[in-house]
Order: C-alpha cells, then structure tokens, then sequence
C-alpha cells in the first residue's frame, strides 16, 4: 500500500538522522472499542471484533523505539491476548539502511508483565535480546532462565509507548473507528504513524538549525569581542 511504502521512506530518513534508537524497543497493546449505534448494520468483510470487557473491540499492538517512533503495528481481536502478536510484528520491522543490508533485531525489550511467558524469553534468548518484562505474580515451575535481574531504571522508559497511544487516541478517526472495515482501519493507523514520523523529523531539523544559527551568533558575538579588544 502507498502508507506502507511512505511509512518505509520515512524510516529511511529518520534513520539516516539517527533519530531511530536500535537499542531498545518496547512493545504494548491498547484496546479500540467499536462505538457503533445499535440500529446502524455492521459491514461485511474482515473487520477484527472480539468481545472484551467493555464490548466488542478491537487490539492495536504496536512497537516503537525510547524516541517515540512507531515501527511497526498489528491489528488484533479484542479478546487475544497482546503476547500472541509480539513475534508477528517484531518479525514485520524491517528498518531500510542505504549502506548495507534492513535492520530487523534490537537488543533490549521492554513489556509490561502481560508480555511474560516462557516462550517468549527462550525467543528473546535465542536472538540475544534482552527481555526487560516484570514477573507475574503466580505460581511457576521453575526455568533455566530464571530468576533474572530486573533493570528498573530501564523499564521506565516505557512511558514512551503509553504517551504514544494517547497521541494516537487524540485522532478521531482512531479513537472511535470510523473506518470499520480492517484493511481501511490500518491505512488510518499508517498515516497516524506517518504523521507522527513528519512530526519527529520536522523537530529534529528544527533543533538542527537552532543549533546553527546559535553556534553562529556566538561565533559572530566571539569575533565582535576581538575586534573591541584589538581597538
């Protein structure tokens, strides 16, 4: 689709900018919930409803980097759980680099206690990323890989993503889906997604050339004192 392929360009750029961290990544989900009027008929074709607590809904599961910017998303029944699409959408990341070949690994990997199974820490092992996700309280059977040192200042990070979900709801046409088939949904949520990378390279030029221009005022500023002190 033409969102996908500009999403793409966009994390060309910002990669190019160095405005995508390749360290860590986070992964959540949030639910859509479907406000539709009871009298108006539900369209046919594919549109991803699963009773949850609050009615029929549907699950936005996204991953970004610390920066803010989303990399890649998966739409889901509200009632599947989130840990069922970690693997489907950190395999779609696919980050393009001029000079050699896609960034598709991290290193770190952040999660909220949802996130914890077995499973996906012998996934994270065997890629060597390191799984930053809060132990469930529950009765477990013991694992080779466990206990593990949780790295609390690092999982604090994770705001960035709730941050990001609550910029996302502030568009309309998310926040209620308008859009009800699912193919119309994700178009919606790609160009959210784009514009929230416009949004992050424009910032980044604009730091760019305050720093510019700072560095110049102070240069002329340095050679204006030299020319009060030679006189």
């Amino acid at each position: 689709m033409l969102s996908n392929a500009l999403l793409k360009q966009m994390h060309l750029e910002l990669r190019r900018d160095g405005c995508i961290d390749l360290s860590i990544w986070m992964v959540d989900s949030i639910a859509i919930y479907e406000r539709v009027p009871s009298q108006v008929p539900l369209k046919r074709g594919n549109q991803t409803l699963g009773r949850s607590r609050g009615g029929l809904a549907s699950k936005l599961n996204l991953i970004c980097d610390t920066h803010g910017v989303p990399l890649s998303f998966a739409v889901s029944p509200g009632h599947h759980a989130g840990i069922g699409y970690f693997t489907p959408i950190l395999e779609a990341v696919c980050l393009p680099s001029s000079p050699g070949r896609p960034i598709k690994r991290y290193r770190t990997a952040l999660a909220d206690n949802g996130y914890d199974s077995q499973a996906l820490r012998q996934y994270c092992d065997r890629f060597r990323i390191k799984p930053i996700i809060p132990l469930r309280q529950m009765h477990r059977c013991p694992w080779k890989s466990l206990p593990r040192l949780f790295d609390r200042p690092a999982y604090r990070k994770r705001d960035v993503i709730e941050r990001l979900f609550s910029w996302l709801e502030e568009h309309r046409w998310i926040a209620t889906r308008f859009e009800k088939l699912t193919s119309s949904f994700e178009v919606m949520i790609s160009l959210a997604c784009l514009r929230s990378c416009l949004r992050k390279a424009f910032l980044n030029r604009l730091q760019k050339i305050q720093i510019h221009f700072k560095s110049r005022s102070l240069y002329k500023r340095h050679i204006d004192n030299e020319k009060v002190t030679d006189f």
